[in-house]
């Protein structure tokens, strides 16, 4: 993951670059998509939910990592012909349907707040209003389809709610005995039976469902501390391209980049991915179109 970061920083030099990685990054984007909505078609669905293969095989790390393309997507038609635009709308709809149909929570509120998001930034009211429309319908949809057996009501007897504030219970406890370097990069999965609640209900042990408590459990503050500053950093510098660029390529690839960070971050906030590739790509996008905009300058 680190080798990735540097790669794209040192090799997507040129806006043409970036844009090039970005545009390979969301055309990727259509295989998870398509495999998990060719396996919900084909009945694969299991306790309800919808993934593919792989590092796809998790219906939240399917959904989150879609959610961050789709502004990657939006961005990207700034500017582009007819027929380029509907491509991506074309793609956006496969990525969108097939967030939809992974039945997570937390993805379905990093849908929800990435298109708040990118709607707000554009200022635009048909645009604000055509998401407000769009997002009303999917969640319809959605739940008029929906087939995971816990959903948004009743979580105090949720007991997927409950296990994941468990996990964030047991990583805020490793940090506490192991302030310094946590439990181990990866290892919030072996120390749990350590730490678990008593008597909460599991099928075997469970990672930390928090990217910034299971950093904080995992890494200590050592680790948690530059992970913080990583991702805030990459923000500010993301958001100062889009403001100080206003109406450039440049803004557009900037403000993309952005709300895909701002995606990333609050899916985390139900899911444990640190150790994920896509926090990392995105955060090399942003300090690639950094350096961009400082040769520029």
């Amino acid at each position: 993951m680190t080798i990735v970061f540097f790669f794209i920083v040192n090799c997507a030099n040129t806006e043409r670059r970036l844009r090039g990685v970005m545009w390979t990054i969301v055309v990727g984007g259509l295989l998870p998509a398509a495999g998990t909505l060719r396996n919900y078609l084909h009945g694969n669905i299991v306790e309800g939910r919808t993934a593919w293969v792989g590092i796809f095989a998790n219906p939240n790390e399917v959904a989150y990592s879609l959610v961050i393309l789709l502004p990657l997507a939006a961005f990207l038609a700034t500017g582009l012909g007819l027929m380029p635009r509907l491509a991506l709308l074309g793609v956006v709809s496969v990525f969108v349907a097939a967030i939809l149909v992974t039945f997570s929570r937390g993805g379905l509120i990093g849908l929800v707040a990435v298109m708040g998001i990118y709607a707000w930034r554009k200022r635009s009211i048909w645009l604000q209003g055509l998401m407000v429309l769009f997002v009303a319908v999917g969640l319809i949809l959605a739940g008029r389809f929906w087939s995971r057996g816990e959903d948004f009501q009743n979580l105090n007897q949720d007991v997927s709610f409950r296990q994941r504030l468990a996990t964030s219970q047991a990583g805020l406890a490793m940090f506490a005995d192991h302030p310094l370097l946590g439990v181990g990069l990866g290892c919030s999965v072996i120390a749990w039976p350590l730490y678990a609640p008593e008597g909460l209900y599991t099928r075997g042990a469970l990672v930390t469902h928090n990217t910034f408590v299971q950093a904080l459990g995992e890494t200590g503050a050592i680790g948690f501390i530059p992970f913080v500053l990583f991702i805030g950093i990459g923000l500010y510098h993301a958001r100062k391209l889009a403001l100080e660029s206003r109406g450039a390529g440049l803004a557009n690839l900037g403000a993309g980049i952005e709300i895909a960070i701002w995606g990333f971050v609050i899916c985390g906030m139900s899911g444990g991915y640190v150790l994920t590739w896509f926090p990392y790509i995105l955060l090399g996008l942003a300090a690639s179109a950094r350096q961009i905009r400082g040769r520029t300058q």
